[in-house]
């Protein structure tokens, strides 16, 4: 987070990698998501320039559940593992933006200090270091951002954010004129 002195900065248009990256500052402290003195693990950023050449995913329609539904994940996280198949969380970053379909297999979890999270799985996939913060979309509406997996390779699910829980918060920290 943000400390006496830091600087903060946001890396847009990462992939593809041809796209002319931009780094923007982060205008103000980022606003975390807090619930009887406990911080989840959901930040806002405003960033200083407004950005316009971006297409902003759009939020869910929480009214529809989807266990049992794919969401579909992307990232650049390795794709190599080391010693018992254990997650390596120093190798180079993959030459083209990872992208994997999972199923939802557990929805309406909260697991401190994350939050609010739901897990998805496929065979032979997973996330890695260097995929969170990722989104997890469906029906072309972000319902998920990426939070964690576990440290053995394609062995457990991946964590997500669930945005549903978190979307009154969202759309009243972000309306027009803040």
């Amino acid at each position: 987070m943000s400390e006496p002195g830091w600087t903060n900065t946001a890396i847009l248009k990462v992939n593809p990698r041809t796209a002319g990256q931009q780094s923007q500052v982060i205008q103000d402290k980022p606003v975390t998501y807090t619930h009887d003195d406990h911080q989840h693990g959901i930040i806002l950023l405003k960033l200083q320039t407004p950005v316009t050449d971006v297409q902003p995913a759009l939020l869910p329609d929480c009214r529809r559940r989807f266990r049992g539904h794919n969401v579909k994940l992307a990232g650049e996280g390795a794709t190599t593992t080391g010693p018992n198949n254990k997650q390596l969380n120093i190798s180079a970053i993959p030459a083209h933006l990872q992208c994997v379909d999972m199923k939802v297999v557990a929805v309406s979890l909260v697991e401190l200090p994350y939050g609010h999270i739901f897990r998805a799985k496929a065979p032979n996939k997973e996330i890695c270091y260097g995929d969170t913060g990722g989104a997890a979309l469906h029906s072309g509406k972000i319902y998920g951002v990426i939070s964690f997996g576990g440290e053995g390779a394609c062995q457990s699910s991946a964590t997500i954010m669930d945005v549903c829980k978190y979307k009154n918060w969202i759309k009243k920290t972000i309306k027009p004129g803040k």
